[in-house]
């Protein structure tokens, strides 16, 4: 449907340059042949031009306008006396406790936002993180969330450590969190895009966990794939992460370099979604 309204759109065009030829040719037609020599050679710049704008137009499907990657335990499965869960939704404003936080999949039917939770034991620490209610049946912690691009994510391995970012807007929740979620408890994995025309996609794995900073991160064995975005981390397993400033590819030029962006790059063969 898109090809048939650009084709429509060209011949509205090619009838309005057009038209200027004919009107040169009835006023004075000795001269005609010139005339149409002069038009049609502006008339293939200005296709040129149009050729141009229709293959940034095409490119466009391939940009990102929204990603979040997600993190669960569980789906919502038990829930209070005070509420009442649908087969595919949460819908209602009861809470547990915060001291029983140990991941977003434990505040069972609650609206997405941010929480305070304290993985198990031995991370004494609480961390604020945004839990997603809405996605599938809830319980999800997001770990990465980009939207508008008001927030650089060219940046080294320190900042990639610690996160960066609001939970209010853009971010990263950062490596040593997300270890501290993986640790003890392998989660599950899913990864939302959806591009500047409006496409949604997914990639979710069954399993997902990554080894501490004296490993390098590395990417462990992941779960079974499911989605239509296309499995572009199975074959990283057994990466380290990759920064600007610390290089852990396979290759001899910086991945995270080269497109600009940290990851569990391998040989470069793959965008990368950070």
């Amino acid at each position: 449907m898109r090809s048939s309204k650009v084709y429509a759109m060209l011949l509205v065009i090619l009838s309005a340059l057009w038209a200027p030829i004919v009107v040169q040719c009835k006023r004075n037609e000795k001269n005609c042949n010139a005339k149409i020599a002069e038009q049609l050679e502006s008339l293939k710049l200005d296709l040129i031009e149009i050729a141009s704008d229709l293959s940034g137009l095409e490119q466009l499907k391939y940009s990102l306008a929204e990603q979040r990657t997600l993190l669960t335990r569980r789906q919502c499965a038990k829930p209070l006396t005070c509420c009442e869960c649908g087969e595919t939704k949460c819908q209602c404003g009861c809470r547990i406790p915060e001291s029983n936080y140990s991941y977003c999949s434990d505040i069972i039917c609650t609206r997405s936002g941010i929480y305070q939770i304290q993985p198990e034991n031995p991370f004494k620490q609480p961390m604020n993180v945004l839990c997603d209610q809405e996605y599938g049946s809830g319980g999800w912690t997001v770990i990465q969330y980009r939207f508008d691009g008001s927030v650089n994510f060219y940046r080294g391995w320190q900042e990639y450590k610690n996160g960066f970012g609001s939970l209010e807007g853009e971010f990263w929740l950062g490596l040593d969190r997300i270890f501290q979620l993986t640790a003890f408890k392998p989660l599950e994995l899913v990864i939302l895009l959806v591009d500047l025309l409006g496409v949604s996609t997914y990639a979710r794995y069954e399993r997902f966990e990554i080894g501490d900073e004296s490993q390098g991160y590395v990417l462990k064995p992941v779960g079974a794939y499911s989605g239509t975005a296309g499995d572009q981390l199975t074959n990283l397993v057994g990466q380290n992460f990759t920064t600007l400033d610390k290089d852990y590819d396979a290759v001899s030029i910086n991945c995270a370099v080269e497109y600009t962006g940290a990851w569990w790059h391998e040989n470069c063969d793959l965008r990368s979604v950070v």
